[in-house]
Order: structure tokens, then sequence, then C-alpha cells
């Protein structure tokens, strides 16, 4: 299950708060985020990572690398949070558009910061683990200049089944997925919750399967600085869930 534009990406450098400058060896870099396959209307798409703190390669600030020449690779891990290391190049698409490039990645699935797990058994044979981590940890929503940053941190949701026997959940509708946001300290702030639409009204997880949810939180959501709790459920299925924190500075 995806969240198509709300994708994270996030570069292995000490602190993501603000958009930072990348220092390269020999154009080798290597980072940290979830593959995506964006199509732009007309058909076709492309493989990238998106970004939730704008980087600077050379003099372009982007919210997205391309990966180019691992099309077959990427799509093995669309949706997960994995480290990219490639040659990273600024050049024009097909549209003339100026973007970032990493030629030949390679790619391998990691653990984001912070990932909470809770293991939640449903009955004697059933059995799931639920997965939570917001990328970044700490996020920034201006510059050093009181620009906005362009910074969102993403929620990654996931339920991973380990029963012998199919999970199956019927919906109502096609919202699936309860996301809920909250300050730490409840007097500042009302929790606000939203839910996720999916493709249908059922979800069947076999042995091994995984649900993955992916969430932006908007800055209308989390705009004051201060800690954030995050809760994810299955919607109706409340045992299914997790909590991670996560903090806003100015």
């Amino acid at each position: 299950m995806r969240w198509t534009s709300a994708l994270c990406f996030a570069f292995l450098l000490a602190g993501n708060a603000t958009a930072q400058r990348l220092v390269a060896v020999d154009s080798i870099m290597t980072v940290r985020g979830i593959v995506e396959f964006r199509t732009d209307g007309s058909g076709s798409g492309a493989w990238v990572v998106f970004l939730p703190t704008p980087v600077l390669v050379r003099n372009l600030k982007t919210n997205i690398v391309a990966l180019a020449g691992g099309e077959r690779l990427a799509a093995r891990f669309i949706d997960r949070y994995v480290e990219v290391r490639g040659r990273v190049a600024v050049e024009q698409d097909a549209s003339g558009r100026t973007v970032a490039i990493a030629n030949e990645p390679r790619i391998a699935e990691v653990r984001p910061d912070g990932l909470v797990q809770e293991d939640v058994d449903l009955s004697l044979s059933e059995h799931a683990t639920v997965e939570l981590a917001v990328v970044p940890r700490v996020a920034a929503r201006h510059d050093s200049t009181g620009a906005p940053s362009g910074v969102t941190p993403t929620v990654l949701f996931s339920i991973v089944s380990h029963s012998q026997t199919e999970l199956r959940w019927f919906f109502p509708t096609t919202e699936v997925v309860c996301v809920g946001v909250q300050p730490v300290d409840a007097d500042q702030g009302y929790e606000i919750i939203w839910k996720v639409t999916g493709k249908d009204q059922q979800v069947i997880l076999r042995m091994g399967a995984v649900l993955r949810q992916i969430v932006a939180i908007p800055d209308s959501v989390a705009r004051a600085p201060g800690r954030y709790v995050v809760r994810a459920s299955l919607c109706g299925a409340d045992r299914l869930h997790a909590e991670a924190t996560f903090d806003i500075l100015y």
C-alpha cells in the first residue's frame, strides 16, 4: 500500500534539520531514503528517492534524486527505507528540467533511526509485528535566514505478518490506516487524526507479507516547535498500532 506523494529520503549526514551542502569524494555519495516510482502524467515515469530534507548538489537545491542504471534493482525496494550509494551528477532530463541523478546506484534496505517495533498476538495462531518511525526525527521548519526549510517529517508505518494462517481485515470504506499527531504537552494542541485511503476495503497478509504506508506530516499539523507523538494503526483494528516521537525546531 502506498501514498505516492509522501515518500521520504534522508542523507547520511549529521543533522537533518536544514538543507546541507554535500561533500562528495569522486562524486560518490551515500544516502538513505525511500524508493518511489513517479509518473509525469503522460504514461512515462522514473525511479527516484524523495528528500524530506532538501539538499544542495552542486548549485542545485533539490528534494529528488533520480535513480539511473538501477531501475530493475529499484523495483525490488519500492516503498522501502534503503541506503543508496552511487555517482551523483546534475543533468537535464528529456523535458529540459535540471535534476540530480544517481548513476548505477547500489541499494540495500536499512532500519530507520528510532524505529519502534511492537509484537502483537491476535490469537494463538495469529501474530504480527507493527513498525513505526518518523524521518527525520528532528526537523527545522526554517533555515538560518528564517525562510521555510522545506523539511517534511514523514511517517513510515508497516505491519509484518508472522502467522501460519492468513490475516484478514475488512473495512466499511477504503480508509485503512489511521494516523494521529499530537504535541507531547497536550495542553498546547489537540490531536489531529486523518485516515489514509487504500486500494480496496480489505487487507490480506500471508506469512512474511508486509503492509506499508508512507504519510507526510504537513506544516499545518506540526507547526509549533516542540516534541510530538505519532500514533499509527489499522483503522478499526486498534491492537495493531505503534507510537513514536519526533521534534520540530524553529
